[in-house]
């Protein structure tokens, strides 16, 4: 009998180690920017976990995947350049990490309002929650103001860049180089929303 439970075993860890190597498939960036079906359908969960939080937040997937491509190139592990004291001494200061590139305190904000076991940013589909759950409160408090103009997907990116109360104050638009990146998130986020129409 002991010899007989141990094959479903070897097969589950097999199966798992499977799926795990198709997970590590390298991808190009014209697969990032003319394929991302295929980068989706490449990566075990990745479209459940978009469907869920359309689903849930009612935000589009491929802004969702915008902002996840513009903040971390996919890199679950992505941190920002490390700062240089005195010229050479690395020194990281700031402490945003993962797919979404949540900045600790904004993490656990997060977690406060949507507590779970074994939550990470490293995780695709707490990332993909995360910036469903931000775009939520981002139209909630736009509400709550009296925003009156129409919202972008470039103004999301900008809020979740500098803050819905950055993006109220409107500080941002001194900034050329954000509103061209916020563009460009929004253009990708349109680009893939077609790509996606096919695969999801």
């Amino acid at each position: 009998m002991g010899r007989m439970l141990k094959k479903p075993k070897i097969l589950t860890i097999l199966i798992v180690l499977s799926l795990l190597s198709g997970c590590s498939q390298e991808y190009s960036y014209q697969d990032y920017s003319d394929d991302i079906c295929k980068v989706v359908s490449g990566h075990y969960g990745w479209k459940s976990s978009l469907r869920q939080v359309q689903q849930e937040y009612t935000i589009s997937p491929g802004l969702v995947l915008s902002v996840i491509f513009h903040e971390s190139s996919f890199k679950a592990k992505a941190r920002p350049p490390a700062k240089k004291v005195i010229g050479f001494i690395p020194w990281q200061s700031a402490t945003a990490f993962g797919y979404a590139q949540i900045k600790n305190e904004t993490w656990e904000w997060y977690k406060s309002h949507n507590p779970g076991y074994f939550q990470s940013r490293t995780q695709f589909s707490d990332s993909t929650k995360f910036v469903g759950w931000y775009y939520q409160v981002f139209l909630a408090r736009l509400k709550k103001e009296a925003y009156s103009k129409a919202v972008s997907d470039a103004d999301f990116y900008i809020s979740y860049h500098e803050g819905i109360g950055g993006f109220l104050h409107q500080n941002w638009q001194q900034k050329d180089w954000l509103v061209k990146k916020a563009k460009r998130v929004d253009q990708l986020a349109q680009h893939y929303n077609q790509q996606l129409k096919h695969c999801l």
